[in-house]
Order: structure tokens, then sequence, then C-alpha cells
């Protein structure tokens, strides 16, 4: 409820939240976190199905990296908000699809970011990366430098 209250106050007031930031968002990053406590298996006939009761929990931490990315960019560190972001990416596959549509709008708002990101060796971001410029043809300089295409 607490992510869906933050997400709500990041949506539509962001000035409330701004100053806030700092606070909040090391508990944010922490909720993007596997937990194994929270996986466990239920038998289905003669198979085992293993259960995540914190997905949800973390598909709503996603969400609200999204919104904060969308509304208070200019207060997050860029560098540290990847590098959950990139967890994200090792993730269940419905928190990959928020993963890939957190470093796509990235890749609009702050590209030379997951540049400098990728001179450091990220692959996964430098696939992203490398299609979404290549998809809407905004290959720059800095990536042809980087030999990233």
């Amino acid at each position: 409820v607490a992510l869906v209250a933050l997400n709500s106050a990041a949506h539509n007031k962001p000035s409330l939240i701004r100053d806030l930031l700092d606070t909040f968002l090391p508990k944010l990053y922490n909720e993007t976190k596997i937990r194994k406590e929270l996986i466990h298996e239920v038998e289905m006939g003669p198979f085992k199905h293993p259960v995540d009761d914190g997905l949800d929990l973390r598909k709503a931490a996603f969400e609200c990296m999204y919104t904060l990315m969308e509304t208070c960019l200019d207060r997050l560190d860029v560098f540290e908000f990847l590098s959950h972001v990139e967890d994200g990416l090792k993730d269940h596959y419905d928190i990959k699809m928020l993963t890939f549509l957190l470093l796509i709008r990235l890749s609009k708002l702050r590209a030379n970011a997951l540049l400098q990101r990728n001179v450091h060796g990220h692959g996964l971001i430098n696939i992203v990366m490398c299609i979404y410029l290549c998809r809407y043809g905004q290959v720059d300089r800095t990536a042809q430098d980087h030999n990233l295409l």
C-alpha cells in the first residue's frame, strides 16, 4: 500500500515528495530485490511449482521507479537508479518488461548516462540501448565512438 501511495503522490503531486526522496529511495530500491523468504513451492499433482509472494511488491516498486523517473529525474542519482534497473533484468518476466520500458524511456531522457554505463561492460543495457537507437534513428557520434553499434 505504501508503494502505491508513493507512486500516486509522485504521479499527481511530485512537489510533495521531491524533498523527501533521500528518505524514500533506499526503501524503494530495497523492494526491487528478490527476497528468497517470499518464494515457496506448491505441489500441483506430481509437479512442484515455485510461487513468488514478493512479485507484486517488486512490480509496484518498479512502477514507482518509472513514475519517479518521469516526474523527479533531476533529483535521482541516475547511476544508482540504473544499478537497480539492471537487477530487474534478471528477474521474473513481468519485471523484465517493466525494466525494458524503464530503459527505453531513460534512453530518451538520459541517453548519455546509459552510454557511460555501457562503457563499463553492462551488456543487457547495451543491447536495449542499441536496439532503441537503431530503431528510432537517433544514433549519435557518442554511440559510434564507443563501438556500441
